[in-house]
């Protein structure tokens, strides 16, 4: 009898030891056959976020100044069908000139790059208006750099359009922002603030910007 129960004993002990045994196996298998799910989002959660893409800004552009002058232009005969009364080709920068005229109520501006390549600059598109207008005596050049190699990518002119066609007291002055080289095109047209100048500068020496959609001449 004793003999009977210690076997009996025996039989329920090696059954109990291999219980957690089985129960382990069954939780490995599942994990192993489950997705990985808290994994996955961790790794979501960690990863980076994508970063826009930086402005690229010309960090060593410098400026130079030219001046739309008689004193420094030489006077041209305007083209008949121009509507201009005044003309005159002025010096710039590095190669580059531009050839100012003058009609009874607007100023037109073309650059002449080093090739020789005329492109005009249609001001009264920018500024969308059939008021007057008029230019600054100044043409601000951004270049490249600093020294005899440096060269232009952009220059900025000033415009001052009359708001009211029965007092010629009322203006609103613009920066005007042309890329020059192998597109010359307007870009940008900065209406008047506390940075203007900084700002127009800035858009100057951004490279990419786009060209003003201007329609056809």
């Amino acid at each position: 009898m004793r003999i009977v129960l210690v076997v009996l004993m025996v039989s329920l002990f090696a059954a109990a030891c291999s219980q957690p045994a089985v129960n382990t196996q069954a939780n490995n298998a599942a994990k192993a056959n489950s997705p990985n799910t808290n994994t996955s989002a961790s790794a979501n959660a960690n990863k980076p976020s994508p970063r826009f893409a930086e402005v690229a800004v010309d960090p060593a552009a410098d400026s130079v100044y030219t001046d739309i002058s008689e004193k420094v232009c030489k006077e041209q005969e305007p083209e008949e069908d121009s509507g201009a009364i005044f003309q005159m080709e002025c010096p710039g920068t590095a190669g580059y000139k531009y050839v100012f005229s003058e009609s009874d109520h607007s100023q037109v501006l073309s650059v002449i790059d080093p090739k020789g390549k005329e492109t005009l600059l249609q001001f009264r598109k920018v500024l969308n208006t059939v008021s007057d207008f008029y230019m600054g005596n100044k043409v601000e050049w951004r270049m490249d750099g600093k020294g005899e190699g440096a060269k232009p990518h952009a220059m900025i002119v000033r415009l001052t359009k009359f708001t009211d066609p029965e007092d010629r007291n009322k203006t609103e002055t613009f920066l005007v922002v042309t890329r020059v080289g192998e597109e010359t095109c307007v870009t940008d047209l900065v209406p008047a603030s506390a940075d203007q100048n900084k700002k127009a500068r800035e858009f100057a020496d951004t490279k990419g910007r786009k060209c003003m959609d201007l329609g056809k001449e």
